[in-house]
């Protein structure tokens, strides 16, 4: 298989985040092995030292820290990374949705990729190895014009709610995916952009109606018959938001001691994939979680 461009944009609004993006893209350089990769950083709160800080880094050299505190950290030699910014000022009065809907809106059209996911500061990549080419093996398989795959992982109790059942776990050449029963749509599932082409402009959220972009969009894929799956083994880990303190605390801290420091522990894909392929057969199986990665926090410093 060849490796098409994939598109990643990662969003931040408050200035406070900046721990929680400075790990999330650590880790995406420790984690990814996929070789062609388009990572939009998107800013959307008028923050101008965050700004200053994103036109700083360079994906072709060591990473730099929002301090400015050069790390041991960078991409993999046979990785390259196409950095686009993407800065957007709203009025302060404007409804935090419409800022957000409008900054997902704008990260797809700004996007080259063939591939195309978004996600939020408050996640981390977690798997060592090539695994966004599993995705894409994936949605060739079940059909790429008509599937999303979740990207990250969901925190437990949503894997059990009726609109997020899935069924019995499928293994196409090794790699490990749970067929969504019900149809939805969010900006942080894996797709081909033919996908979003096709569902067209995404409606803007606002005061009266802070859900339009979702209900929108959930009235599309509908209408499309569009399916989605969670895949067994997700590329990062969606955080709860009630941990974001915690986790700042902890990322302020131990970055001090150690330029280079992530937040969770990762793991090779090779290890899942062998944990997924013991318990094949179990009719509990179910796709890893964020609370799966509570024991991994790294707390060694």
């Amino acid at each position: 298989m060849n490796s098409p461009l994939v598109s990643i944009a990662i969003h931040i609004g408050k200035q406070d985040y900046y721990p929680l993006l400075e790990n999330l893209l650590k880790s995406f350089l420790i984690c990814n092995e996929y070789p062609n990769i388009e990572l939009i950083l998107v800013e959307s709160g008028g923050n101008q030292p965050l700004r200053e800080w994103l036109r700083k880094i360079n994906f072709d050299s060591y990473f730099i820290n929002y301090d400015n505190v050069v790390t041991t950290i960078q991409k993999k030699s046979t990785v390259n990374i196409k950095k686009k910014l993407l800065f957007l000022d709203y009025p302060d009065d404007l409804l935090w949705n419409t800022c957000y809907s409008d900054a997902v809106r704008k990260s797809i059209e700004h996007s080259t990729g063939t591939y195309f996911t978004l996600l939020a500061e408050d996640n981390q990549f977690i798997i060592e190895g090539d695994i966004i080419k599993e995705y894409i093996s994936i949605l060739q398989h079940i059909g790429e014009d008509t599937h999303m795959i979740y990207f990250a992982s969901m925190q437990l109790y949503k894997y059990f709610k009726s609109n997020n059942s899935f069924d019995r776990v499928q293994n196409y050449k090794g790699i490990k995916y749970f067929p969504i029963k019900n149809v939805k749509w969010c900006s942080s599932q894996f797709c081909n952009k033919k996908v979003l082409e096709k569902i067209g402009p995404l409606a803007l959220s606002d005061e009266e109606d802070p859900h339009r972009m979702i209900n929108y969009s959930l009235s599309r894929v509908t209408k499309l018959k569009f399916k989605r799956c969670y895949k067994a083994i997700p590329a990062a880990i969606w955080f709860h938001n009630s941990s974001n303190a915690k986790f700042i605390d902890l990322i302020l801290k131990n970055t001090r001691k150690n330029p280079d420091y992530i937040l969770l522990n990762t793991t090779s894909l090779n290890d899942l994939n062998k944990f997924f392929d013991k318990n094949i057969d179990d009719p509990e199986l179910r796709p890893l979680s964020t609370e799966d990665w509570h024991d991994r926090i790294n707390v060694e410093n």
